[in-house]
């Protein structure tokens, strides 16, 4: 029987393997952060979501904004590291190996989303410290926030897994996740919908 020790220490092994590695190729980390910024600029200065302010009477609708984006990048580090976690497992041959493991494979994966959490976070402070300074955003920090998405990134390590069960099927999945990416952005609502936008698209279809 496996001791929950004998598991954390795993996890802990698999976290630390994956973070020095990431570390080690710093440049994934440099394009995530120039990428992220620039896409949440185009979203304040082409001041997406205003209609947030009119329908919730809530005069800060960049905070609303701001925090839809960071479920959507968190969402998007779970997605991409569990799947291509999985995917780079089966191109190099170890995937099998991991599978036969003492451990489950979903601890050691589990162990990989954590992992992409922790440096997604790193990626998040930056964010925030760009749209108080540069976009003069009035960010609120609280318990209940964090929860939320919290859940939401456990959420999608589950969709994760499924897009990993895919790729097994089917090897290549990448149209796949880049649709289920571009869909959140709907979901989490941060895809522009300023009246002007909304009347480019309109004249344009």
């Amino acid at each position: 029987m496996i001791s929950i020790i004998s598991i954390l220490r795993a996890i802990y092994w698999e976290i630390k393997i994956d973070l020095l590695s990431t570390l080690r190729y710093r440049f994934g980390i440099i394009s995530d952060l120039v990428i992220y910024s620039m896409l949440l600029g185009f979203f304040f200065t082409s001041k997406t979501n205003t209609s947030i302010e009119r329908e919730f009477i809530y005069l800060n609708y960049q905070e609303l904004l701001f925090w839809g984006y960071i479920a959507w990048t968190l969402a998007v580090a779970a997605i991409s590291s569990i799947g291509g976690e999985i995917r780079s497992e089966l191109i190099h041959g170890t995937f099998y190996g991991k599978m036969n493991s003492k451990y489950p494979l979903q601890i050691l994966l589990f162990g990989k989303l954590i992992s992409s959490v922790i440096i997604q976070v790193c990626i998040t402070l930056i964010l925030s410290f760009f749209a108080i300074v540069i976009w003069s955003v009035q960010i609120r920090f609280n318990f209940l926030l964090f929860l939320f998405l919290a859940i939401c990134t456990i959420g999608m390590y589950g969709l994760g897994l499924f897009l990993g069960g895919l790729a097994l099927y089917f090897k290549k999945i990448g149209a796949i996740v880049f649709i289920i990416k571009f869909a959140l952005l709907f979901i989490t609502d941060t895809i522009p919908t300023n009246e002007y936008i909304i009347f480019f698209l309109d004249g344009y279809l």
